[in-house]
């Protein structure tokens, strides 16, 4: 009878889920503490409020680190972590149940969505500074990460095919680039920050 063994495995993947979503929330309180991410990602933009008339037609998909934060604990990898909870926030407790993800690079994937958005809304010379704070956010994330043991993450998935065939995430802050040709024989590694 294999039922013990499935058993077994099916609560390893629930601890290891659940460390890892653990984790994530850590490093997204580490994020939100910083001053960028209290100013300018934590919460959803109101573009109505700021002034920003084209902001929805440049960003289609809005997301913010708050959001994120409120659908990885509605997965219960919370584990009470002060900082993390939004219990003061009434608006957080009258509006729905956020839904929990149905994994850590669905949370990745949308972490990606609040750098992605800035960086193409604030595109222009004078808001480099907004993209080296998403620069700053997306490495202590990384490093938040690294600390609990998450080193292998998973690949963003906007990222063309062939791309996907040659990078490896094992290495939380430089991923390494293998070249896709057979006629080279060494790896090369660059650095591929704009594609975080």
């Amino acid at each position: 009878d294999d039922t013990p063994s499935c058993s077994g495995l099916t609560r390893a993947v629930a601890r290891r889920t659940a460390r890892a979503s653990a984790a994530l929330v850590q490093a997204l309180a580490t994020v939100m503490a910083t001053e960028p991410a209290k100013e300018f990602f934590n919460h959803p933009v109101d573009a109505v409020a700021l002034g920003l008339d084209d902001y929805h037609d440049v960003v289609t998909r809005p997301m913010s680190l708050r959001e994120v934060l409120a659908r990885v604990q509605a997965g219960g990898g919370h584990d009470g972590h002060p900082g993390a909870s939004n219990d003061n926030d009434a608006t957080t407790k009258d509006a729905e149940a956020p839904t929990p993800y149905p994994s850590l690079a669905d949370a990745l994937q949308d972490i990606r969505q609040v750098w992605r958005n800035c960086r193409v809304y604030n595109s222009s010379f004078h808001m480099a500074h907004l993209r080296r704070a998403v620069d700053a956010l997306d490495e202590t994330l990384r490093e938040s990460l690294a600390k609990a043991g998450i080193t292998s993450l998973p690949l963003p998935s906007d990222l063309p095919e062939q791309a996907k065939a040659t990078v490896s995430y094992n290495h939380p802050t430089l991923p390494t680039i293998l070249p896709v040709s057979t006629t080279s024989s060494s790896p090369t590694s660059i650095n591929t920050n704009n594609d975080r």
